[in-house]
């Protein structure tokens, strides 16, 4: 299993209404057939912690099942259409791919 983490930032300034579309817009990706889960959120209100990093705006956590089913979640007409339509808002992606063992 690979799980897929996105970490999104947007220009500072950005419309409060494109982050709300932005964010309903990350949550309709579970659409896409190779999903198998998917989460989307902004930062926690947690007690601040040294090691807690809320430098973002976003969060896409998406499980899918191999390196194929993520390529082909990453060609899917839906997410090129996400990517052309929010990305100019972005400062910054921060993009981690974990592989997870099966359980033994």
């Amino acid at each position: 299993m690979i799980i897929h983490s996105v970490y999104f930032t947007l220009h500072s300034g950005a419309d409060p209404v494109l982050r709300e579309q932005m964010l309903v817009a990350l949550r309709d990706l579970s659409e896409i057939p190779q999903v198998r889960r998917l989460a989307a959120g902004s930062p926690a209100e947690v007690p601040a912690r040294s090691v807690l990093d809320t430098n973002y705006d976003f969060a896409l956590i998406i499980e899918t099942d191999d390196a194929t089913t993520l390529a082909a979640y990453q060609a899917d007409p839906a997410h090129k259409a996400f990517l052309e339509r929010f990305s100019p808002g972005w400062a910054r992606v921060r993009v981690f791919d974990v592989a997870i063992p099966p359980f033994q």
